[in-house]
């Protein structure tokens, strides 16, 4: 193993594109912080690209879970509204 390498990584980030991109999906997931937007991932276009990618994706990853949760709510709200519909009863649009 390459003693400074070691050194390196110890003291710094990674600067690989691999951990640019798992910094940028960190950030857009849990917010920016000192180790998902530290300087040294953006020490060349090449990481700062797959930074933005991570972020994109995870920007994506969040979009279809948020569309998911809409059909899901959207769909419990049509039964209910068929239920009182067919019913009369305003106590189908209670949880159940």
């Amino acid at each position: 193993m390459n003693i400074n390498k070691l050194l390196s990584d110890l003291i710094s980030p990674k600067g690989n594109k691999e951990y640019a991109y798992k910094m940028g999906y960190d950030r857009q997931k849990n917010g920016a912080n000192t180790t998902n937007c530290h300087f040294m991932i953006f020490s060349s276009p090449e990481n700062t690209r797959a930074w933005e990618k991570g972020q994109r994706d995870a920007k994506i990853v969040e979009g279809e879970k948020t569309k998911e949760k809409f059909n899901k709510e959207y769909e419990q709200c049509l039964k209910q509204g068929e239920r009182y519909i067919k019913t009369g009863n305003i106590n189908a649009f209670r949880k159940g």
